[in-house]
């Protein structure tokens, strides 16, 4: 049987939505598993920063007012953090394709919470992102990987200069009933993938959108400040 001219056209575009949507998985993974389950591994970069409890942010001797210029050097892209913050690679993989991730993290005390910026290179002929995908997909690894109960409560599509964005809320529940709440942004530039993210107590939350949005204020993609 011969087949139908638009077969091709359609079977390109499943495999390029399939992999985006592989990319935002990938990307979300990253972030849920290295980055904001609760606390930021000190000792060792190569250190899982997952923890059973979300909200089990160990004392440390700086606070969220000592802030940081962090410049990842394989994209040049920069983001100022809450503090020094422990660096973390990873390498996923779609089609095939090496996805390295660079994630820098950081816990602060005043109020308790903790703070990441992630880098995700992009393959070629990726596509644009499915950022629906990125949303789902971190709001249910966040909860498993945590043992909490979570919710994405509200979203934001958005052009920032140019480039394709999002933003999100969500809370979350411990199992002793300690609630959290937490932000996230995702820009791309076509190239890259980034994630800005702050976690911390709900009864915090006006400190700690204060210092999300100090961070996102920050964000400078490809030298150029967004």
């Amino acid at each position: 049987a011969r087949q139908h001219p638009a077969a091709p056209a359609r079977s390109r575009r499943m495999r390029a939505r399939n992999a985006r949507s592989r990319l935002a998985c990938v990307l979300a993974s990253t972030a849920i598993s290295l980055a904001l389950t609760g606390a930021v591994a000190q000792a060792s970069p190569a250190t899982s920063l997952a923890t059973p409890n979300a909200l089990a942010v160990s004392r440390v001797q700086h606070s969220a007012s000592e802030w940081v210029s962090t410049t990842d050097p394989d994209s040049g892209i920069s983001v100022t953090l809450p503090g020094q913050p422990t660096i973390i690679k990873n390498t996923g993989t779609v089609d095939g394709k090496s996805i390295p991730t660079r994630t820098y993290a950081r816990k602060f005390t005043k109020p308790n919470g903790a703070a990441a910026f992630v880098v995700m290179d992009v393959p070629a002929g990726a596509g644009p992102l499915d950022y629906d995908e990125v949303m789902k997909g971190f709001i249910q690894g966040f909860a498993s990987a945590s043992g909490t109960k979570a919710s994405m409560t509200s979203t934001r599509r958005f052009d920032l200069d140019g480039h394709p964005a999002a933003d999100g809320r969500f809370t979350f529940t411990a199992d002793k009933g300690d609630s959290g709440v937490g932000f996230i942004r995702i820009v791309s530039d076509g190239n890259h993938v980034v994630m800005i993210e702050t976690t911390g107590e709900a009864r915090k939350e006006p400190t700690l959108t204060r210092i999300h949005q100090k961070m996102v204020n920050t964000l400078e993609l490809s030298g150029s400040h967004q």
